[in-house]
């Protein structure tokens, strides 16, 4: 995550544009994480992506492709693949 705020220009500020190349960088960290087999960090950015996401207008998530319920189908996948446990029931 460092080295795409200091390479690739991640600036970490959100909302009030029409575009923001932090959501693609972001991205890039989480696969970037899950390449270097570091699922935890990858999922939790992939977490704070969708947090952040969700606060966006509808048609900012529609132009980065972005559907909640995709979304979390996606990371119970993940986590049941990486950890055993899909996060859908508290115990």
């Amino acid at each position: 995550m460092i080295q795409c705020i200091k390479e690739q220009g991640l600036d970490l500020s959100f909302g009030g544009t029409k575009e923001n190349n932090n959501y693609p960088l972001m991205q890039m960290c989480v696969d970037t994480y899950f390449a270097q087999r570091k699922p935890l960090q990858a999922l939790t950015l992939l977490h704070n992506y969708a947090w952040i996401m969700s606060s966006e207008t509808t048609a900012f998530q529609e132009r980065y492709d972005f559907n909640i319920d995709e979304w979390r189908a996606k990371f119970r996948q993940l986590c049941l693949e990486y950890f055993g446990d899909s996060r859908t029931q508290f115990t």
